[in-house]
């Protein structure tokens, strides 16, 4: 498995850990960049990408506007 890939996975999981709610909640309680960041001890533009990516493959949403000037995420149902 290429690095990449295991990042991926790994900043998937943590945002699966933080997400409880199903349908998700209001984006106010959306995880922030920085919050997934730091649970997988990445830089905010490394994980920004990241998540991008994730959101390209359908497996998480993203806010449409900031929140508070950062993009909030969630686990896709």
């Amino acid at each position: 498995m290429k690095k990449r890939d295991m990042l991926l996975e790994a900043l998937y999981c943590a945002l699966h850990r933080r997400c409880e709610k199903q349908p998700p909640p209001g984006f106010n309680e959306w995880i922030s960049t920085r919050m997934l960041a730091e649970d997988c001890e990445l830089g905010i533009y490394q994980t920004r990408s990241l998540l991008l990516k994730l959101v390209e493959q359908q497996r998480i949403l993203v806010t449409p506007t900031l929140i508070a000037n950062s993009l909030r995420w969630y686990v896709a149902q």
